[in-house]
């Protein structure tokens, strides 16, 4: 297969960047934080096949928790093929207002690129918010990366609060 060339050389890689939102609150206890961890540790193997398959996307992973307070798990961006999922706990209150604040934080120029593609939010929750998330939310929806951002929310047990998730994603 010729590769792609363009003036001055090979056709660089363009990031994207994919965030794990994970809530860890104490609604998430037991069995529905088993499950996110498991899940996502499946993913893993799935996600570097596809990565492999794009040379021209480089997958650069990183990892938010938000409880009592919101925090990276992965301070920087991980490539996927050094991407390691370390299991999470739950307990504390749903901070998701404080995760959209830290998101929003990342979705700027520094330290996105102009050259990345757009970027994929994944978001894992009962979606049972106890601060006040909506403000932090519209903030993030009109920034320029949050705008093209991929929204997905995976509703964690029966007695989610789907309506909360529907928020994030712009639809159901």
């Amino acid at each position: 297969m010729a590769e792609i060339k363009r003036p001055g050389g090979e056709l660089a890689s363009r990031p994207l960047h994919f965030f794990w939102m994970v809530d860890c609150s104490g609604s998430m206890y037991g069995e529905k934080i088993g499950a996110v961890n498991h899940a996502i540790q499946s993913t893993i193997p799935e996600m570097q096949d596809a990565a492999s398959d794009n040379p021209n996307a480089q997958l650069l992973i990183r990892t938010l928790k938000f409880s009592t307070g919101a925090s990276w798990v992965t301070s920087t961006p991980v490539p996927i093929d050094e991407f390691a999922w370390e299991d999470l706990d739950a307990e504390g209150v749903t901070d998701l207002g404080k995760a959209f604040d830290l998101l929003s934080a990342q979705l700027t120029i520094p330290p996105m690129t102009d050259r990345a593609l757009p970027p994929v939010i994944v978001l894992l929750s009962d979606g049972c918010p106890t601060d006040n998330y909506k403000d932090a939310l519209s903030k993030l929806k009109h920034l320029p990366w949050g705008k093209k951002a991929v929204k997905i929310a995976i509703s964690i047990g029966q007695d989610a609060d789907d309506e909360v998730l529907a928020d994030f994603t712009g639809n159901r």
